[in-house]
């Protein structure tokens, strides 16, 4: 097995690891050294005196039972989160006109780094960043993710948190100013452009793959679609991409209805980010208890069996029927079948590829044993595949011959 490779062997060494840490001997291992470290094995009782069982770790809450599951709750937490945005925008309106005398009020400042907007940005994208390694402690044990395409989830959350540290911190303009120093060229006149082209790239590109990984969920995926969208808005005002003179809304100075318009955008952008996170987070955990609906997996066959018979169809011995010559024979997902090339014939059904002698008996591609010479019973090798698909190509070509 050292040096075995395939995409079967690594999701095989992914599942011996986790179980190997979760055994029971690795964890009493773990802690008998900890113990053994720590405290005197003769002071270990096993229970708390001062807290009895209610410690214990099977009764503690779980890092799943922080995502909202109740639609009510997550209505609730969406409406919030509306709701402090429209009134990030109303003081900040206010203020700009004047606020009875108050003056500027830095915390109502949507264009300052210390106003409550920044802290909001910064702490959305933070608590997306840690929904999403919550995502990924729960989807990387699905079964069929044979290729590790959960390791997205890892990318998204250091993206989102980097993004959460440039809210606060400034980061691009830093980033933009070591670009100039080490090119010496500002990309349209701005150093922040360096940041916008370099991380816009890895962004859209791990958002590109996160959408692929979210798409059986249609609200997360949607979600996430709308927040490129108020980030390509804010974009658009920030570069003056858009004209503010089509726009009377909020009836301020028109300096102080770009930056209004232009950070509303973006704290939906975040906000939206977010609740992608958690929708999703909701789904991933219900699919993870078995709690959504079986969708019915439609194949290219109905529910009958068909024989395979000289360029005809044969269904279930009720008679013929005129097909075009078969251009291959697509074989379900097991691709089990009896190996004997010469005296059988294949028979695609709606689950399974069974195999038809040639006296007519039906032999089970699960069977453990067939009279004859049908004795191996495995899978298809990439070279049987390669035959018997150049076989019935031939078949294909002297059937042609025969009807021309």
């Amino acid at each position: 097995m050292l040096f075995f490779t395939g995409r079967s062997d690594q999701r095989r060494r992914r599942v011996l690891h986790d179980t190997l840490l979760a055994s029971p001997l690795t964890l009493g291992t773990r802690l008998t050294r900890r113990l053994n470290m720590r405290y005197p094995r003769g002071l270990y009782a096993g229970r708390s005196e001062n807290y009895g069982d209610a410690m214990l770790l099977e009764s503690q809450t779980r890092l799943t039972d922080l995502v909202p599951m109740h639609p009510l709750l997550l209505m609730v937490v969406f409406g919030a989160g509306i709701a402090i945005i429209a009134l990030f925008e109303g003081l900040y309106v206010w203020a700009s006109l004047g606020g009875r005398g108050l003056g500027r009020i830095a915390a109502f400042d949507l264009a300052d780094r210390g106003s409550l907007a920044t802290w909001f940005s910064s702490l959305v994208l933070a608590m997306a960043a840690a929904t999403a390694v919550l995502v990924y402690t729960v989807r990387r044990h699905r079964l069929d993710d044979y290729r590790g395409h959960y390791r997205i989830w890892l990318w998204a959350a250091s993206c989102w948190l980097l993004m959460s540290t440039d809210a606060t911190a400034n980061l691009h303009d830093g980033f933009g100013e070591i670009m100039v120093w080490l090119t010496g060229t500002r990309l349209f006149g701005e150093s922040c452009m360096w940041w916008f082209v370099i991380w816009g790239f890895i962004i859209a590109a791990v958002s590109l793959r996160l959408l692929v990984d979210m798409r059986r969920h249609w609200l997360s995926a949607t979600a996430l679609v709308v927040t490129a969208a108020c980030y390509a808005v804010s974009l658009g005002f920030h570069f003056h991409c858009i004209p503010l003179q089509a726009l009377k809304w909020p009836p301020v100075a028109e300096a102080v209805r770009a930056v209004a318009l232009n950070k509303a955008s973006l704290l939906l952008g975040h906000f939206f980010l977010l609740m992608a996170m958690v929708w999703h987070a909701r789904y991933v955990v219900l699919d993870a208890e078995g709690l959504l609906r079986r969708r019915r997996r439609r194949g290219r066959l109905g529910e009958d069996v068909y024989v395979v018979e000289d360029g005809n169809l044969l269904t279930d011995g009720a008679g013929r029927v005129a097909v075009h010559p078969p251009h291959g024979v697509v074989l379900s997902s097991p691709e089990v079948v009896a190996v004997q090339p010469q005296r059988v014939t294949p028979v695609i059904g709606s689950g399974q590829a069974v195999v038809v002698a040639s006296n007519g008996d039906t032999v089970s591609p699960l069977s453990t044993s067939v009279s004859g010479d049908v004795a191996v019973q495995r899978r298809l090798t990439k070279q049987e595949k390669k035959a018997l698909r150049a076989r019935l190509e031939r078949m294909r070509e002297e059937h042609e011959r025969r009807a021309g």
